[in-house]
């Protein structure tokens, strides 16, 4: 199965199961799937995508290309600007460069659904504690009586 056992950066995958990341997140996929082609990734167990700036070449989804890339930012580009002077009535055009930057950020709002062992932790030392008091509570009133 597909659902994640893993906590940080540790995974308790069972039999026939192995680990596998996307987006930085953990997860355990099955053995029996083939693996996605070179930039993707499995969504489920029938269903590879493309990774962030990757897209399908056509409608068969085999093969991941990458998006239309951006120009680097040492080609910079150029701003034309106009003014005009009133005395001679010339126009001068000058050009201005603007550096660009582009960043990406991971969307990590799904680490919510992750489910937790950690919630079974509490419940079952509350269990035990429950279990222990009845049990002081039934040997106090046999000693009682």
């Amino acid at each position: 199965t597909m659902v994640p056992r893993c906590e940080g950066d540790i995974c308790y995958c069972i039999e026939g199961t192995h680990e596998e990341s996307f987006n930085g997140r953990k997860y355990c996929a099955t053995d029996s799937t083939e693996p996605c082609n070179e930039y993707a990734v499995r969504l489920s167990p029938d269903v590879c995508e493309c990774i962030a700036g990757y897209h399908f070449r056509d409608d068969e989804r085999t093969v991941c290309i990458p998006d239309e890339t951006i120009e680097p930012a040492d080609k910079e580009p150029i701003i034309p600007t106009t003014t005009t002077t009133q005395r001679t009535n010339m126009t001068t055009t000058t050009t201005a460069t603007t550096p660009t930057t582009t960043t990406t950020q991971s969307d990590r709002s799904g680490e919510s659904e992750i489910p937790s062992n950690t919630v079974y932790i509490y419940v079952g030392i509350i269990v035990l504690v429950i279990t222990a008091l009845i049990l002081i509570a039934l040997l106090w009133l046999q000693l009682k009586r």
